[in-house]
């Protein structure tokens, strides 16, 4: 059981210098693009470095970091400060918090909309069937049970909305 872990351990630690950016006298440092050479002293080996804004790869070279800000012309973006993200439509973020829930907001925001239209819509339909239903007692009753259907998931989504808000005050809505 121990000798899986002890294994890895024992690979990892004879294969770390084949990724280090160190050399030994024998085989001379080649720093690639933007990198500069550092030289031996006493018992630290020559390395390479990069620029503080840069990250040395393995290679050797310097590469620029990943930009997650927002360009400044950014039209729509998610979330506020260092947590900024583009974005290329306006989901409704309030830029407010990280972009991540500011992004969930948005979307929760959104699917709120949808519910409001999809009950009315099913309102409208369960109404059309009641008026058509001609004092058929199946379709009455097909058309009320549609009536109660709709309150009760209008219900659930109003108490669902009210437990958001209770959670988590003034952030959702």
């Amino acid at each position: 059981m121990l000798l899986l872990p002890a294994a890895i351990l024992v690979t990892v630690f004879l294969l770390g210098g084949i990724y280090s950016n160190t050399v030994s006298a024998a085989d001379p440092l080649k720093c690639g693009s933007g990198a500069t050479l550092v030289p031996a002293a006493g018992s630290t080996p020559a390395y390479c470095t990069c620029p503080a804004n840069q990250t040395l790869t393995d290679a050797n070279s310097c590469t620029n970091p990943i930009k997650t800000d927002p360009p400044s012309t950014a039209k729509y973006y998610c979330g506020s400060g260092d947590s900024k993200v583009s974005t290329s439509i306006n989901i409704g973020c309030r830029h407010a918090g990280t972009a991540l829930t500011d992004a969930l907001f948005a979307i929760i925001r959104f699917l709120t909309a949808g519910v409001g239209l999809i009950v009315i819509a099913s309102m409208v339909v369960a109404g059309i069937q009641y008026a058509s239903s001609r004092g058929d007692p199946q379709a009455t009753a097909s058309a009320i049970d549609r009536i109660r259907s709709n309150v009760i998931a209008l219900l659930v989504f109003m108490f669902a909305y009210a437990m958001l808000n209770y959670v988590i005050p003034g952030v959702v809505f």
